[in-house]
């Protein structure tokens, strides 16, 4: 007997005393991805269908058995798919608790690209179809499994939603085992807090989301490969079995386990999926009969089970308070790789699905709100999917998404159509217009007054424009050669959530009221407002921007890396980089005007050239706010990672760098395996470690900030891009990327994608706030849309001017429709109406209280994010005192700043708690007759507009009364009760006995 065995021995015992009462809950589970390596339908097709078929087999043979499931979007097309008969016997499970849904959300989504706006809508697209199909009014746990490293977000928004717990499983590996070696793979996540700091309890897979490899059919290691296995071969796999549980609850705080059983599209073939059952089932009799594990029990079960087993223990469990990104694994072995790639691979599919999104919400809102209507889009929610998103999907998979938003594009538009019909009641316009003229309508969704530039494609500089009330609008052009047409830029302040026409006029010839032409300012270099001054070097980069309070020195550059280890998930490029070697500067036009002043540069790249042109450009307008808007155009090819560098000396030190996830802003540190070392001369490359490039490398679907002392630089894009840190007082925005290799993470293939960006970011130098910058980022992602009238009988719209109808008539609707309410700091993030129910979900972006009133509304108690459950009171979970940081990236993810709340309460049908995200039902205040109407929107009725439509249309014959109306109706009222009164005592005169 050696030593080593006996000690082998010893901590086996020990670890056995310690786990007594060991209890393993099995949960199985088939992860299916909506498109991936194959597209969301044929997925379906060939696999899906025939996992939830036999999952309702398999569950109906023995009501011990259990199975989770989480992709709504598949469920429906199953549902939609089966006949009554499969679909009841499915519903039976559900109502049993043999079937559980978790997640719940439409998709699996990322947490990396999307901001909380999109979070939301495809979590509530899926809860939405369970309420409506099974009566599930809360999911209780989370489940991001495959998820590519975990935001703050997650726990914010799921608690909100009801949530209880949460299973993740994508962490830095380094970080997982120092969670193992600690005990600490449960702990109490805090993250963004909208309103409350909710806390949500937090399950980290202790190695993956499949079983260990010995409990696998398809694994050399299984050990119950044979047909009829002999009751040695169950006595060695239950052995195996307690000896992985001994192991696992060395990093967990009870004695409680999950054991998730499952995989990539797993039970998809019957033989294979009965067997499973069974042979696990033959493995916990075993344990269970056998007396040799007394202590030890181990059954079928949900989350749900589990967690709430693992609650009753009232064990005490750490704090979490950061995120989890980067994501790192390890490939090749040891070497580390982090998931950083995806934050921008396939931009131009990452632009689409934002932007199809943010005109769903517009959608959303001007269904509900005019004409009391709810609206979906499903496609918008699949887009979310992990592998949707991150453009870590085949091509042909990657076009199946593309196709699929241009559907829900196409329906947004004709949703806002519809309601913009709807609005636009008959009323001859108050002024005069010229003819033949077109109509513009503009749309403004977000619910404050919003002051933009709004560029208009004309076919001819000389076009004359008149607002909402007659009055001619100031414009200037731009020429632009490429396209033979002419840019017209106006700058508008348009009221909050309205619908405003724009009437345009096109001559022949030059007119007093026409569009003038921008001055073009020959050898200038300089463009400026009364808020900056920009000024460009002798190439075309920014090299200072003055505001009011400084002069800062900036270092623009155009980078990039050969993909010489990267892949679609992974950045590494393995080598130094360079400035792009082949970019040549071609020009620098500056023009100067009354409504903007507007810088373009122009590149031609010599070597790598693109099929349609070989140009990038940037282009700033400035025009008179605290914010100006930075374009970019480029493309990616040759194997080539694009980027752009900004370098300043003015950049602080300690904390200077900042990402938003769109719900607040998190502290960023520069790390680095070896000592962190100023990479900007050629003689400290030899430091560079091509293996860690890509650790300190974020998301920002919110935007970023630099610290530059008393102000802060932040740039917020439209979509979220990655965004690192080179070295101190240096990041480089990672824009395109064009890649030959595989990083052998499944995909299988390089990212062959040349296709041409337009970016478009809202840039402000100003002293950084919380709040500033969440209105600010809002701002850069709610367009204000363009819809052209085609017919003035019909109101059908068409995307631009060429294909408007000119009228010869004189226009006969109202000109502006308001239809929301107007809060500069409470944002109405959606509108829908469930169960005939008008739900507003509104976000507090102040560190304060703030009080709702909402005018001819009543407001109701919150309800979850959803709106479906009322009464939820979240758990509460005993803290042991500690708070977890990874050893690696210490303080690093955290929240900017405290949260310091102004406790002073204000009056309001409602209060909103400081940085409040919630959902609020709402009705219309009501008269005898119809709806009040408030002094406020008197004025609005006089100005031939028509303000906050009623909920339902057989309300409609209301809308419109004033107090002038309702006088008449009460003088008429009157008047007959006087007559009736009058007649009533004539006769009774008549009756009287005058006789004494």
């Amino acid at each position: 007997m050696s030593i080593l065995w006996l000690y082998k021995m010893i901590i086996l015992i020990l670890l056995h005393t310690l786990c007594e009462g060991l209890e393993l809950f099995i949960v199985p589970h088939s992860h299916c991805d909506p498109g991936w390596l194959e597209t969301f339908e044929s997925y379906y097709q060939t696999k899906v269908k025939s996992i939830l078929n036999n999952v309702v087999t398999l569950l109906e043979e023995d009501e011990n058995r259990k199975f989770v499931w989480s992709e709504t979007s598949y469920l429906k097309m199953w549902m939609d798919d089966q006949h009554a008969n499969i679909t009841n016997k499915f519903r039976e499970l559900v109502k049993k608790g043999q079937i559980e849904f978790v997640g719940g959300g439409y998709v699996q989504g990322d947490e990396a690209n999307p901001d909380f706006d999109m979070v939301i809508r495809q979590i509530e697209t899926g809860h939405q179809y369970l309420y409506k199909e099974f009566a599930v009014d809360r999911v209780r746990t989370g489940w991001q499994i495959d998820i590519f490293g975990h935001s703050a977000l997650t726990p914010g928004i799921f608690s909100r939603f009801g949530y209880e717990y949460l299973v993740i499983n994508r962490i830095n590996e380094a970080f997982r085992s120092q969670l193992r070696g600690s005990g600490d793979m449960e702990f109490i996540w805090k993250g963004v807090n909208f309103g409350s700091n909710e806390a949500l309890f937090t399950h980290v897979l202790y190695d993956y989301y499949y079983p260990p490899a010995f409990l696998q059919t398809n694994s050399a290691e299984a050990c119950f490969l044979n047909a009829k296995p002999t009751q040695d071969d169950i006595k060695a796999c239950a052995e195996r079995l307690y000896n992985t549980c001994l192991e696992w609850s060395g990093g967990y705080k009870t004695d409680k386990l999950m054991m998730i059983y499952g995989g990539d599209f797993f039970f998809n073939y019957f033989p294979e999926a009965k067997l499973i059952f069974e042979r696990l089932e033959q493995v916990m009799d075993w344990m269970k009969y056998s007396g040799l594990y007394p202590d030890f029990d181990v059954k079928f079960a949900t989350t749900t089970e589990y967690f709430d087993a693992v609650r009753k223990s009232n064990a005490k469990f750490p704090i979490y308070k950061s995120d989890f990104f980067p994501y790192q694994s390890y490939r090749f072995g040891s070497r580390p790789a982090f998931w950083t790639g995806f934050y921008t691979t396939r931009p131009a599919l990452k632009q689409l699905i934002n932007k199809t999104h943010r005109l769903v919400r517009a959608a959303e809102i001007a269904k509900a709100l005019i004409q009391g209507e709810t609206y979906i889009a499903y496609n918008a929610s699949l887009a979310l999917h992990h592998d949707a998103i991150t453009g870590t999907s085949k091509p042909w998979v990657a076009k199946d998404y593309k196709w699929r938003l241009k559907y829900d594009s196409d329906d947004a538009y004709r949703a806002i159509n519809e309601a913009m019909q709807s609005a636009f009641t008959k009323k001859k316009a108050s002024f005069a217009l010229t003819l033949p003229y077109k109509v513009l309508v503009l749309y403004n969704s977000i619910n404050w007054d919003k002051t933009d530039i709004i560029i208009i494609e004309s076919d001819t500089q000389f076009i004359e424009l008149k607002n909402w009330k007659g009055e001619n609008i100031e414009s200037q052009y731009i020429a632009n050669e490429e396209k033979n047409n002419y840019s017209v830029y106006i700058k508008l302040t348009l009221p909050s959530m309205s619908f405003v026409t724009i009437f345009v006029t096109e001559h022949s010839n030059s007119c007093s009221l026409c569009s003038q032409p921008f001055a073009l300012r020959e050898n200038s270099t300089i463009i400026f407002d009364n808020h900056h001054s920009i000024e460009f070097d002798s190439n075309g980069f920014v090299q200072s921007i003055q505001t009011l309070h400084k002069k800062y020195e900036f270092i623009q550059e155009f980078w990039l890396y050969y993909a010489d280890r990267a892949g679609a998930y992974i950045f590494e490029p393995g080598n130094p980089g360079n400035k792009i070697p082949d970019l040549v500067f071609h020009s620098l036009k500056i023009w100067k005007g009354s409504v903007a002043m507007v810088a373009e540069v122009k590149w031609k790249r010599t070597i790598e050239k693109r099929d349609i042109h070989d140009t990038y450009y940037q282009k700033l307008i400035l025009f008179g706010e605290k914010s100006f808007i930075w374009k970019y155009g480029i493309y990616a090819s040759g194997n080539q990672e694009i980027l752009m560098r900004i370098k300043s000396k003015d950049i602080g030190v300690g904390d200077w760098f900042y990402t938003s996830n769109s719900g607040d802003l998190r502290k960023r540190k520069c790390y680095d395996s070896k000592e962190f070392t100023d990479r900007s001369t050629p003689k400290n490359l030899k430091t560079l470690n091509p293996d860690e490039k890509g650790e300190n490398m974020y998301p920002i679907p919110g935007g970023f900030a630099i610290n530059m002392g008393a102000e802060s630089f932040k740039m917020f894009p439209q979509f979220s891009l990655g965004v690192g840190m080179v070295y101190q007082k240096s990041i480089e925005i990672l824009m395109h990327r064009h890649l030959y290799l595989d990083d052998n993470f499944g995909l299988g293939e390089g990212v062959d994608d040349k296709t041409y960006i337009d970016y478009h970011f809202l840039v402000e130098l100003s002293p950084l706030s919380q709040t500033e910058f969440k209105k600010s980022s809002l701002n850069a992602k709610t367009e204000i849309y363009q819809l052209w009238i085609q017919d003035l009988e019909s109101l059908e719209i068409v995307s631009d001017m060429k294909n408007a109808f000119n009228f010869n008539k004189d226009w006969e609707y109202i000109s502006k429709y308001e239809f929301g309410f107007n809060d500069p700091y409470i944002y109405l993030s959606s509108a829908v109406i469930k169960e005939g129910q008008l739900l507003f979900r509104l976000w507090n972006l102040k560190n304060s209280y703030q009080g709702l009133s909402l005018e001819n509304f009543n407001i109701g108690r919150r309800r979850l994010l959803d709106g479906y459950c009322k009464d939820f009171i979240p758990a509460t979970w005993r803290e042991n005192g500690k708070v977890i940081d990874f050893n690696n990236k210490k303080n690093t993810g955290l929240l900017l700043d405290k949260d310091i709340w102004d406790a002073d309460m204000l009056k309001g049908d409602q209060i909103l708690r400081p940085y409040e995200l919630a959902t609020l039902p709402v009705s219309r205040v009501k008269s005898y007759f119809g709806f009040f109407v408030s002094d406020s929107n008197k004025q609005s009725f006089l100005e031939n507009s028509a303000t906050l439509a009623d909920v339902n249309s057989k309300d409609r014959a209301w809308k419109g009364y004033d107090y002038f109306s309702l006088i008449i109706i009460f003088t008429i009222i009157g008047g007959v009760g006087i007559a009736l009164y009058m007649k009533f005592k004539t006769k009774t005169d008549k009756d009287k006995d005058y006789s004494s």
